[in-house]
């Protein structure tokens, strides 16, 4: 009689291994998930979020870089955005025009 178990135990290890990959790879996959998710929360708190100064220097921060204006224009329109270049623009003028009368 020859014997089925070396048989059987690949099989099982097999098994075991596909359960443990499957497992594996649903893990990882929530765990980007979810930090894709925290990452747009967190994006929006602080752009559309409670203080429009600073949400107001890092839509100018962002603006400035490749990347971050694909972001900004995922949050904002052009109209809102140029609103806020200017609010900035005209805040950091107005600080050296009181920089350079304390300087005279």
């Amino acid at each position: 009689m020859i014997s089925n178990e070396p048989k059987k135990r690949k099989l099982r290890l097999k098994a075991s291994i596909v359960r443990f990959s499957r497992k594996t790879l649903l893990i990882i996959f929530t765990g980007v998930l979810t930090a894709i998710v925290f990452g747009y929360c967190a994006l929006y708190i602080v752009l559309k979020g409670p203080s429009p100064t600073f949400s107001n220097y890092v839509i100018s921060t962002l603006m400035e870089t490749r990347r971050g204006k694909a972001i900004v224009h995922h949050f904002f329109t052009d109209e809102e955005i140029q609103t806020v270049l200017q609010k900035t623009v005209l805040r950091i003028q107005k600080k050296s025009l009181l920089i350079m009368k304390k300087t005279l």
